[in-house]
């Protein structure tokens, strides 16, 4: 099975912190603060943010480079190699796309948790094995 990074809610809410924070000059981003100095400067009226995850993307590598061609020929695949470089998968349960490319790179889209991440990852390596 390929590798696969998860980033955890925890590890997702503290980087997309030290971004928003980065990109408007903070070093250490704190989301509120940066949203109550855009209040400050009436860019936007004041709030609490709350934020909650509805999709995750996720990246992976096969072992070995999938033969496409062949793979297209099952269920819920669509691969057109002259309009997209990729095939793309659907999958129904764990509801996610995924982007197979030639050179074994995955890319898994429409998660709503780490373990529909992990399910797309086995059900697709099972896929390629066949």
């Amino acid at each position: 099975m390929g590798r696969v990074d998860i980033l955890l809610p925890e590890d997702l809410d503290r980087r997309f912190r030290q971004e928003v924070g980065k990109r408007l000059g903070y070093k250490k981003g704190n989301l509120q603060t940066t949203a109550d100095t855009l209040a400050e400067h009436r860019l936007t009226k004041p709030t609490r943010i709350k934020g909650t995850i509805r999709n995750l993307v996720a990246t992976t590598i096969l072992h070995k480079p999938p033969n496409l061609e062949e793979l297209s020929k099952m269920r819920n695949t669509t691969y057109e190699p002259e309009q997209f470089a990729a095939m793309i998968v659907r999958l129904t349960s764990p509801r996610v796309s995924m982007l197979v490319f030639a050179s074994g790179k995955v890319i898994i889209a429409g998660a709503r948790n780490t373990n529909e991440i992990v399910q797309a990852t086995r059900k697709l390596n099972e896929m390629v094995c066949q």
